[in-house]
């Protein structure tokens, strides 16, 4: 596994949330989201209601972006904090198909069971295209789940 894949790793399944990013009518809108990524790190879920702006801005316009960080709001943040951009296509899991997505959600997030089956809430997929890490305050790398060297 490259050292890469081990950060980005080890950063997604400790934090549980991340800020969504969308877009609609021409302005940016953030909102924050439960997550789940799988394993491969090529894909991961949130789950919404149908009546959210959130909602109407994906299905409007499917490109996302979410982030996630590990700060700990310390000034030694400055040398050891991992900021993540996540750049992906959004799209709504059928509901025939969203008891096999939600697994490893809910392994996650048990407290969102509820929620997670509550009618009128909506599955997202976002299939991840790519990743911006920002560490030690400065230095940029980006990674391609997709891509066989990576």
């Amino acid at each position: 596994m490259s050292t890469m894949r081990k950060l980005l790793s080890s950063v997604l399944s400790r934090q549980r949330f991340a800020v969504l990013a969308t877009e609609g009518d021409g302005a940016p809108y953030t909102n924050l989201v439960a997550y789940a990524c799988n394993s491969e790190l090529d894909a991961l879920v949130f789950l919404t209601p149908r009546e959210t702006k959130k909602f109407s801005n994906i299905i409007g316009n499917p490109q996302v972006s979410l982030f996630v960080d590990n700060i700990s709001n310390q000034p030694e943040d400055i040398q050891s904090a991992v900021g993540i951009s996540i750049a992906g296509i959004a799209s709504v899991i059928d509901d025939d198909l969203k008891g096999k997505y939600l697994k490893n959600y809910l392994e996650r997030h048990p407290y969102l069971e509820d929620f997670a089956w509550a009618d009128g809430n909506a599955l997202i997929r976002v299939e991840v295209e790519q990743y911006t890490v920002v560490s030690n305050f400065s230095r940029v790398e980006e990674f391609d789940p997709r891509s066989p060297n990576s």
